[in-house]
Parts: structure tokens; sequence; C-alpha cells
């Protein structure tokens, strides 16, 4: 069964007055590749791919939409299902009297107390629907008030190509199978910039590294720009954890210390692959750097090593041997153990030491000497 799903990234906060709005991008994905091309709705030729505008207050799930203050879903991955009403419809659409056209709107499942998160258009105004995400054509000056049939025409397009590609969807308030949402914030953290359209390619940005730290890979990307391959509970639903980082990298990709240190340990296992384990020092606290799906390994155990040295080659060893060769990956740790069991125990969130995660742009980095 094919997968379908639609990735937003917030990317900065607009002022018009006394009001406020995260606006974002967003992108449908199909089998983890990128939809091209438009959806036909009302005689226009609709991109799976744009602008996304959500209310401003903090991300949480523990608390309705209607309780205090405007709030923004916590983001990481969410399951779909069909919206039954009574405002918007997946199937057959509902008529507004407002507006005279269809609405429609898909849910999001397992928002804790945050029932009824929707994808929906938004109004004719310049704040988003409070709690739920609007797609709009675009919000590039901060006063631009969203453009409602548009935004209308955005979401059937989902509900269309969600059809397109899982067939028939179920009835009312009910779960779309194979169907997702992953939402990530990383650029919130930076200075405000323009939305831009979600298919345009970020600069990469220079390499940021505190305490002398360099970086595992020359070109340093999180492997499919989603919060799932990133550090912590991030994987299903929230409930399963990922040890580190997955970076993008072709198999043969040259990975390199990230500092001076010795090559505590080499090993196999049947997760992991080809492993090799960096000893270091961060911060006056030693540390560990996992360099896991290895195809070549570079380095002896108990080796000195200076920082930018030439570790090995990644490769598909351990369980990335199944994956698409569009996503293979070097999974990168920091550990307090040379070896750690499983769960989150004695590891440690790379962001502490890089400075950053490379979520939504790559980190260039230039071995010494290299």
């Amino acid at each position: 069964m094919p997968k379908w799903e639609i990735r937003i990234e917030r990317r900065s906060v607009q002022k018009h007055g006394d009001e406020e709005r995260t606006v974002g991008t967003y992108q449908v994905y199909h089998d983890g590749q990128k939809a091209t091309g438009t959806i036909k709705v009302d005689g226009f030729d609709v991109p799976l791919s744009g602008t996304t505008a959500e209310s401003r207050g903090p991300s949480q799930n523990d608390k309705r939409a209607d309780e205090g203050h405007p709030t923004r879903i916590v983001a990481r991955s969410y399951p779909m299902q069909t919206s039954g009403g009574p405002a918007y419809l997946t199937h057959g659409y509902r008529q507004d009297e407002t507006m005279v056209a269809p609405m429609p709107g898909l849910e999001l499942k397992d928002t804790g107390r945050r029932t009824d998160i929707l994808i929906h258009p938004g109004k004719e105004e310049f704040r988003s629907s409070v709690g739920c995400i609007n797609l709009c054509t675009h919000l590039n000056t901060p006063g631009e008030i969203i453009n409602y049939r548009g935004s209308r025409r955005r979401v059937i397009a989902l509900i269309e190509d969600l059809k397109a590609v899982l067939g028939a969807l179920p009835g009312a308030d009910q779960p779309i199978p194979n169907a997702s949402v992953v939402i990530g914030e990383e650029a919130l953290a930076k200075p405000d910039v323009p939305a831009v359209a979600a298919s345009s390619a970020p600069a990469a940005s220079p390499a940021a590294s505190p305490d002398g730290i360099g970086w595992p890979l020359k070109h340093n990307l999180i492997r499919g720009k989603i919060k799932n391959h990133t550090f912590g509970m991030v994987r299903n639903g929230g409930t399963k954890p990922h040890q580190g980082w997955d970076l993008l990298a072709p198999i043969g990709t040259e990975c390199f210390a990230i500092a001076d240190g010795k090559i505590d340990t080499i090993y196999k296992s049947e997760a992991y692959g080809d492993v090799v384990v960096l000893a270091f020092s961060f911060k006056n606290q030693k540390r560990f750097a996992a360099y896991a799906h290895l195809s070549k390994v570079k380095v002896t155990g108990g080796q000195a090593i200076t920082k930018g040295q030439l570790i090995g080659l990644t490769g598909d060893s351990g369980n990335a041997h199944s994956l698409d060769s569009s996503q293979m990956h070097l999974h990168f740790e920091i550990r307090t153990e040379s070896r750690p069991g499983l769960g989150l125990g004695g590891r440690r969130d790379p962001t502490e030491v890089f400075g950053k995660c490379p979520l939504s742009e790559a980190v260039e980095w230039t071995p010494p000497g290299g």
C-alpha cells in the first residue's frame, strides 16, 4: 500500500497591528518522494505545496484550543483521519453559508486534548483559525489577508490527491491508513524570514562548530528533513525513541571524526550494522560518537584520531539494508556510554554538541586539510 504524507515546516512569525500568525510551508509526499504536478480544482491547476498559517500561541497538546489563549499543536508526526463536520467534511464537502462554497477538511489523530485539529481553508482575514492549520496561496507580506477561495482549492487538492493515491477514503471521523502529517518548526528558532514555496531548496548554511567540534559529513542534512529522523521520542506518534540523527548520505560517502580522540570500539549489530565508536572530550566530559550502517571502516580499535580524520564510508549494513537507495544515511549518535542498551539511555541529543540540528537546512563542513 502506498504512503501519503504532508510535511509542514513552521518558518516565521508575521505581525499585523496587535495580531500575530505563524507562517510556514507544506509539501505532499508519495512514498517518501516529493509529489509533483497539480490537481485540477474549479478549473485551476493547484500544486501540492504552498504556504500554511496558524495561530501564534505556544505548542502544546494538553489543552483544547479554546481554553485560555490561541495555541499551536506540538511539532511531531500524526496519523490522519477523515473529518465529519459539522463545519468541515472530507467527503462531499459542506456548503458554507458565508462564502457560498464547499468546506473541506482533514483531521489529525492522537492530539491529546486537542480535539478536532483540522487542516482546512482560512477565512478572508489576517488571523488564521485558532488551533488549526490553514493552507494558503501565499502570505508574502505581514498584512496580507488569507485568500479563502485559493485556500479552499488547496485543501480540496489534498483530499483529491489522497483519493488518487490511497483509493476510496473511509467514512466520517475514521482513520485514513497510510496517511500522516509531519510538523516541524526548526526554522522558528531563527530570525523571521519570509515564507517561501515548499518546493524551494533552502540554502546551505555555514558550519557551526562550538568547542572545536567538527561534523560527521561534508554535507549534513537530516534524512527527508523530517523530525522523526532526529533524536528523542519522535517515532510512532511520539511513543517510540530514535537514538540519534539519520544524516542523508549515499552509500560510499566519507564520514569523519568530529573531534580529536581515540577509537573506543568497532563492532557489528543486527540493527546498526557495522559501527565505529569514537571517544572524545566535550566540555571536560567524556563522550562517544557512534557511526552506524557503515560499508567500510578505515580505522582500528584503540587508534588515536584527529578531528576530520576519515572514519569510514557510509553503507546499508544493519536494518538500513531494506531502505530505498534514496533513503540511505549515516546513523549518528552522541553517547555517554560506549555501547548503551535500547531506548535513549546512555545517549544525548547531538544538538547539545553541535549547537544546531540540520533539519531544515544543510550544514556544509570541510574537514581540516580536506
